[in-house]
């Protein structure tokens, strides 16, 4: 059953997205949102790769064309997939030579290490009516994993996923109150997912929010606050951080406009009024306990990532890091992995120091840029992307998974490339500008 699902997934999203990359971006979405609950159910094995083969299908259906493509941004975003994928694929070829993990664990390395790169070109790619479109895929998302969330809420998580080694870790999450409940993951391999998918989501339903027309606006207010409540359902503490950054921000930004003033206040008095009223919602007050927040923090930034990094100079290979998940069917066959609970030590133990400073000022050269410029998308949704991004950065300083959750990543990854498009363009229209001034002189000489 796991392999039909795989070939239906790969061969639905390369169908829609040849005919619409919106459409097909949001089946992918919804795959992915589907994925966790999918291979817990379906414990084949096979499940395991449903959201990367529907993956395969989006690049299938799109990267011929974006391969050709002449445009700016798209050609410097494909200079980075090359030098950030090239080291990873070379490792895996001198793995012989250092004590690496079996190619077959250092495969499904890939995943953190290049598997989503490419969605930076589809980014760069989309326009805003695009971008309008996947937003209502976005609002479908929002209200029907809240709907699953709820059930499991007032049922238990048990009658949704069957306990085996694919949901092991979502059982271990039990850390709620004094009943110690289990956080809540929706459809999601993990909570963590789950709210970190809920605020990547606010940007795009914003975009609805403010489209001044009555009924995609009540529906917009309607999704904001599912995802809303997802974060504090699912009980992790820094997709909250992340949902106070990005609403923040794009409430902030767009406070002018009477949509966003009206939606924002009636979502955030849905929020007073819920979570106020229900403990199990309430996990985020431990952020409060500055003892136990300064420690959480030392115990991902502390001196011990300089020293894997000067232990690890070249790297020890795909999958040998602790962050790098590997599937219960693989256990047998992997080394024990090391590191800590950071991602940019995850990056540094496999890719060596190289490999770290890649990623690193990738990053940087994306996001180091005034948000107030982005306008492509209409200039609140656009911060908000931006703010998500700097969230899920800064979230791998104390944690792993920002580069291979699912489907967060993806959603991850087109938002930087709609930031470097923007970026390309302003560059373009800034030199045609000096060119322009400087006939302009001549001929006035």
């Amino acid at each position: 059953m796991g392999l039909v699902l795989c070939i239906l997934g790969f061969t639905g999203v390369a169908w829609s997205i040849r005919r619409n990359v919106a459409d097909g971006l949001g089946l992918l979405l919804v795959i992915g949102s589907l994925y966790g609950i999918a291979r817990c159910r379906i414990f084949d094995g096979y499940s395991h790769f449903l959201f990367d083969a529907a993956t395969l299908g989006a690049y299938a259906g799109t990267l011929p064309r974006l391969a050709a493509s002449t445009t700016p941004s798209i050609v410097g975003l494909k200079k980075w997939v090359y030098a950030l994928a090239s080291l990873p694929l070379l490792l895996i070829l001198v793995s012989p030579l250092i004590d690496a993990q079996p190619v077959s664990v250092q495969l499904l390395g890939l995943r953190p290490a290049i598997f989503f790169l490419p969605f930076l070109l589809i980014g760069a790619a989309l326009k805003a009516s695009d971008a309008r479109r996947l937003a209502w895929w976005c609002l479908g998302v929002a209200l029907g994993t809240a709907v699953v969330a709820l059930a499991e809420y007032t049922y238990g998580v048990e009658p949704f996923f069957p306990i085996n080694e694919a949901s092991r870790i979502i059982y271990l999450s039990r850390d709620i109150g004094e009943e110690r409940a289990i956080r809540i993951p929706s459809t999601f391999s993990s909570a963590h997912a789950y709210g970190g998918t809920m605020v990547a989501l606010v940007p795009l339903l914003i975009l609805l929010l403010d489209s001044g027309r009555r009924r995609s606006t009540v529906l917009a207010i309607s999704g904001l606050a599912a995802a809303c409540l997802g974060v504090f359902a699912c009980a992790a503490r820094l997709p909250f951080l992340g949902l106070l950054a990005v609403l923040g921000a794009v409430l902030f930004r767009g406070a002018r406009r009477p949509g966003i003033r009206i939606g924002g206040l009636v979502v955030l008095a849905v929020l007073a009024l819920v979570v106020s009223r229900n403990e199990r919602l309430q996990r985020f007050e431990t952020l409060s306990d500055s003892e136990y927040v300064s420690n959480r923090v030392r115990g991902s930034l502390n001196e011990s990532f300089l020293e894997i990094l000067s232990e690890n100079p070249i790297g020890r290979g795909l999958g040998s890091a602790v962050g790098t998940s590997i599937p219960y069917f693989l256990l047998d066959e992997a080394k024990p992995q090391v590191g800590m609970e950071n991602e940019f030590a995850r990056i540094g133990v496999e890719q060596g120091i190289l490999g770290f400073l890649l990623w690193l000022v990738f990053g940087v050269t994306i996001l180091a840029r005034k948000p107030g410029r982005l306008q492509k998308f209409g200039g609140i949704a656009d911060v908000g992307m931006w703010v998500f991004c700097i969230y899920s950065w800064a979230s791998g300083f104390i944690g792993t998974g920002f580069l291979a959750s699912v489907p967060g990543t993806m959603m991850l990854m087109l938002f930087m490339g709609a930031i470097a498009s923007t970026k390309a363009v302003e560059t373009a229209e800034s030199s045609t500008g000096l060119v322009s001034a400087k006939l302009a002189n001549q001929q006035g000489a």
